[in-house]
């Protein structure tokens, strides 16, 4: 992967960008309480760890007090990054139902993303069960956008929240053209800007 290319998958700029769309929709909602939309983030361990570290004890105790802070959250979304790949999962703790959305889809679910819904369910929801399934979104054309499909993916969703059923068609993110990535990067300086402050 090219220098340029791994730019969009930097795990701090992605957490940023996630967090600052959640903060945007939210504050679109007033002062509600509770907030909407929350993020979760990529805390997840790296490529060949054995299904016990997937999610590390020292993501395990952020994720603890991340929702201890805000235990109301109506959506979750976090980023999960596999080897070289980002996927994007939503979580509606609602509905109880839960979504991967991964722009390079292969048939299936990937098993990060199994796993943290499994441990979201479990310590954040505290739900008996849930429905997890692979949403139905436009594919990435290489093997370096995936990060800035995520983006895509995200803003779509914290505009439409209760109303996503599992689709994202071409039209609700667009193309992926200059205009496009411009306007992603913005994001992902703003963000690391005020997340690093």
């Amino acid at each position: 992967m090219s220098d340029a290319a791994s730019k969009w998958v930097q795990g701090e700029a992605m957490n940023a960008a996630v967090s600052l769309l959640c903060d945007a929709a939210n504050s679109k909602d007033g002062c509600a309480t509770p907030k909407r939309f929350g993020t979760l983030g990529s805390y997840f361990a790296t490529p060949g760890a054995s299904e016990k570290e997937l999610l590390m004890p020292s993501a395990r105790a952020t994720l603890r007090r991340m929702t201890e802070r805000c235990p109301a959250w109506r959506f979750l979304l976090f980023p999960v990054h596999i080897v070289n790949h980002w996927t994007l999962v939503f979580f509606d703790r609602q509905k109880n139902a839960a979504w991967e959305l991964d722009s390079l889809y292969t048939g299936k679910l990937t098993r990060p993303a199994q796993l943290a819904v499994e441990y979201i369910r479990r310590h954040v929801a505290g739900a008996s069960d849930c429905s997890f399934a692979t949403a139905d979104v436009p594919q990435q054309p290489n093997y370096v956008d995936c990060g800035v499909y995520v983006m895509m993916f995200a803003r779509h969703l914290c505009q439409v929240g209760e109303t996503f059923t599992g689709r994202v068609r071409r039209g609700d993110i667009g193309e992926v053209g200059q205009a496009c990535r411009s306007s992603i990067a913005r994001l992902l300086r703003r963000a690391l800007e005020l997340y690093a402050s």
